[in-house]
């Protein structure tokens, strides 16, 4: 099994590649909050990373999926370079990226069998 992917550790990878985090913030209306465009991680469950792409909130309604799509392709490129597993598990209205550990073929077949 590869490393396990963090939060932390995959928003330093995408910051790294040159992308910019979505920035959540409040308004002067109470309970709502407006963001920035970029990329939103947050743990999904043990070993497992959501990468989700986050249109700014001015722009939501007019960013398609196929636009979604498009920047979630460009966010796996990095995360998978640095060797991690990526799925695009979306569908419908939500799409997002599933980041997780590799299977290590080498480290398996070095494992003594019975």
């Amino acid at each position: 099994m590869g490393k396990q992917p963090t939060p932390q550790g995959i928003s330093a990878l995408l910051r790294k590649a040159g992308f910019d985090r979505s920035v959540s913030s409040s308004t002067r209306i109470r309970g709502w909050r407006e963001w920035t465009e970029g990329f939103k991680v947050s743990r999904y469950d043990a070993g497992r990373v959501q990468v989700e792409y986050r249109p700014s909130s001015f722009r939501a309604r007019e960013t398609s999926d196929e636009q979604i799509k498009a920047m979630l392709d460009r966010y796996s490129e990095p995360v998978e370079a640095a060797g991690f597993q990526v799925k695009d598990d979306g569908t419908g209205l939500r799409m997002w990226l599933m980041v997780s550990a590799t299977t290590d073929p080498d480290a398996e077949e070095a494992t003594p069998n019975g």
